[in-house]
């Protein structure tokens, strides 16, 4: 059955399965049925922090430009009952952004760069990978990668923004790991800058503007780098950090990310004081079911 061709039928989709919202996301098939995603579970589990007892059904309806799509006809149909969550992208620098209280969008770029804010890192490696090094020593550390990561991904973001803006293909979103050094499991967390130079050169070929927008693109902090690029730095950072330090059992790409979507969960519950990504969460939510 197929609920998104009018808007009686999106209307009527929560009904169908006895939920009191339905919430579009990301991922998934384009065209088939509802295929679990990391993005299905990531909305799912903000919504329901915000009001644990909401009946909710996150569906994965495949790419931005589906979602767009979809996002379109519940703003001119005015439909109840239906939200769109979405990636933020580069949207609010483009200002594309659909200004809709049931569109909600990410805090970050994407719900990576939301669930690997450099400020959580230290909490969530420690929840994964029980070591004995002392709290400051482990924030010191993970801080200095950190730190270094950024210095060298900003250009490099930077351009990825105008070949955005010049409708260009930027960095690599489905192969984010070739940006790296290296992807041994515990090497350090190192970006190659031969290799982001080589993209940045390629890019700026293909850019007829070259400076298109760059006296105008804000500093390119981790909230803003390409969510699949951040997500690679964290793992190969706990990788290391987890051979460095544990004689556990080696980490994975579905560890960190599930975990790290439960420490979100509970940060947005916590409800802590000066808590921007908390309370913009909070707001997005009890705004979207208003």
């Amino acid at each position: 059955m197929s609920f998104e061709r009018s808007a009686s039928g999106q209307a009527n989709r929560a009904l169908f399965y006895g939920v009191d919202w339905v919430i579009y996301t990301e991922g998934g098939s384009e065209s088939g049925g509802p295929v679990r995603s990391y993005d299905t579970l990531f909305w799912g589990a903000v919504f329901r922090s915000v009001e644990p007892a909401l009946r909710i059904k996150a569906i994965p309806r495949g790419g931005k430009r589906q979602l767009a799509s979809l996002a379109r006809q519940i703003i001119d149909d005015d439909i109840d009952n239906v939200v769109v969550a979405m990636d933020r992208d580069y949207d609010g620098i483009n200002q594309n952004l659909l200004d809709h209280p049931r569109v909600v969008y990410t805090f970050g770029y994407s719900f990576e760069n939301d669930i690997f804010e450099p400020e959580s890192l230290s909490e969530l490696f420690s929840s994964l990978a029980p070591n004995t090094l002392e709290e400051d020593e482990l924030d010191t550390e993970i801080g200095e990668w950190s730190r270094l990561f950024i210095s060298t991904a900003r250009w490099p973001m930077k351009v990825d923004i105008i070949a955005k803006k010049n409708d260009v293909a930027g960095f690599d979103r489905d192969r984010p790991q070739k940006y790296f050094q290296s992807n041994a499991y515990g090497c350090e967390p190192k970006a190659s800058r031969d290799r982001m130079v080589a993209e940045t050169d390629r890019i700026l070929a293909r850019c007829r503007d070259r400076s298109f927008g760059t006296g105008s693109i804000p500093e390119t902090l981790p909230k803003s780098i390409v969510g699949h690029l951040w997500e690679v730095f964290a793992f190969r950072l706990f990788s290391f950090l987890h051979a460095k330090y544990c004689s556990t059992a080696k980490l994975n790409y579905d560890q960190i990310r599930s975990s790290g979507i439960a420490h979100l969960q509970i940060r947005i519950m916590r409800a802590a004081d000066n808590d921007n990504m908390s309370d913009y969460y909070r707001g997005a939510v009890m705004a979207a079911l208003s």
